[in-house]
């Protein structure tokens, strides 16, 4: 339990106040800890539990955030329970809960659904998309919040499309945008079926740049194992002459090997680039249980 401590303490006399994960006991990095994650998303810690039989853990690290000034609340969500409730076990959570990274704002949302509307594991894939979409069309398909949207408008795209089937997801990021102060004329939002819908999606093309970021299991409608590969044999139709595609995919069970099969198999045009890092908080044992983020060109 010393560990989480240490962590925790190094991580508060460091951080530069962005919304970072702290502790990424899935890695298995740290023996008998990995069912414990701990996120920051200021001024708000999220403890994730995936396991039972946590609580004398659970109480030592409330007892050592507590002590931390810029903490005025503390969440413990449960994963193993169904539909993976919340509970507020320190303070008060904000009425609008707007968090920073690398001067971008993000609106999340804790302690009323499973996901908060930012996945930090892909903040280095924002990142990439912000230093390389300056005066680029960009397709967002999975756009969920439309975080990657913000990243590539606030580096200079000249217009990015998101669809995604979840109108709720949508409508908070139109409010990602606005907050940000970007002129919404230069992005749109589509709540479609993207499986059903490629006649609407090709005629908004083509684009320099498609992200696809679905899920990896979405029960009724977005299998990875069995949908993807419809995704990405569809691409040609989408991309321009120099098109790149960043594709995502947070599966355990399906590796680098699957995405590289994939591609060659439905679009073999397209070359693979990199894979792009995942932040060093989120340091596994096995890289290939965690994010992948592949770069493709034309």
């Amino acid at each position: 339990m010393n560990i989480i401590n240490k962590i925790i303490s190094d991580f508060f006399a460091s951080t530069t106040g962005d919304a970072e994960r702290i502790f990424h006991g899935r890695g298995q990095c740290y023996d008998g800890l990995d069912g414990i994650t701990i996120d920051f998303y200021p001024p708000v810690v999220l403890i994730t539990l995936f396991y039972e039989q946590l609580d004398e853990i659970v109480e030592q690290i409330v007892f050592t955030l507590e002590q931390q000034q810029l903490v005025s609340s503390v969440v413990i969500q449960k994963r193993f329970l169904p539909k993976a409730p919340s509970t507020v076990v320190y303070g008060e959570l904000p009425d609008k809960h707007v968090i920073s990274e690398r001067d971008i704002n993000y609106l999340v949302k804790l302690g009323e659904t499973q996901n908060s509307g930012l996945f930090l594991d892909m903040s280095e894939g924002r990142r990439w998309v912000r230093e390389h979409t300056k005066n680029k069309r960009v397709l967002n398909l999975f756009s969920f919040t439309c975080s990657i949207s913000v990243a590539a408008l606030m580096g200079g795209a000249s217009h990015v499309v998101n669809y995604d089937m979840a109108k709720g997801a949508l409508r908070v990021g139109r409010e990602n945008h606005r907050i940000n102060n970007i002129d919404m004329s230069r992005v749109e939002f589509f709540p479609y079926d993207i499986l059903k819908s490629w006649g609407r999606i090709k005629r908004k093309g083509p684009y320099d740049l498609v992200i696809v970021d679905p899920p990896s299991f979405q029960k009724g409608s977005f299998i990875a194992e069995r949908d993807y590969r419809k995704v990405v044999r569809r691409l040609a139709e989408l991309l321009n002459s120099r098109g790149q595609v960043l594709a995502s995919l947070n599966s355990p069970e399906l590796d680098t090997k699957f995405i590289l099969d994939m591609f060659e198999q439905e679009f073999p045009d397209l070359r693979f680039v990199k894979r792009i890092n995942n932040p060093v908080a989120f340091l596994d044992v096995n890289p290939e249980r965690s994010l992948k983020l592949m770069l493709f060109s034309l």
